[in-house]
């Protein structure tokens, strides 16, 4: 089962490169490369949160589990949060470079992002913790 996991895991996290390196047409290769990995840790660091935040209050039977929990979900997330949201992003820095929008339609994007970053995060919170809750409730009917 880890060995599956772990191939997902690499698909999606080259999938996600592909989009954002895609999406960068008008980059020169050396900001290119700086915007793929500043995306992956800002994608990283957000799962981490989103994660933290929801296993609040929850309570594992053992450390090796919730730590078994956590590298799985952190591993097949982060490309998938990363999948969602930086495309986009990339886009709207592509088309600010090439100036294909205005100072005024950038702020628009960049609040419809935010507002739908909001609505996706506590989806996101609430489906970890329900998941977490599951795993918990499954293993210890085992």
């Amino acid at each position: 089962m880890t060995t599956i996991i772990v191939l997902i895991s690499i698909m999606l996290f080259a999938i996600l490169l592909i989009l954002i390196w895609n999406r960068l047409s008008t980059f020169e290769l050396r900001k290119k490369i700086i915007t793929c990995v500043l995306s992956l840790i800002i994608c990283l660091s957000l799962t981490l949160i989103i994660f933290s935040i929801s296993s609040k209050g929850i309570q594992y039977q053992n450390l090796n589990e919730k730590q078994t929990i956590t590298k799985t979900f952190v591993a097949i997330f982060t490309p998938v949060n990363g999948i969602i949201l930086i495309p986009y992003l990339v886009k709207v820095l592509n088309d600010i470079r090439t100036r294909k929008i205005n100072k005024e339609q950038t702020k628009r994007k960049l609040i419809i992002f935010i507002i739908l970053l909001v609505i996706g995060t506590i989806i996101e919170i609430n489906y970890f913790k329900n998941i977490q809750l599951g795993i918990i409730e499954y293993s210890k009917s085992i």
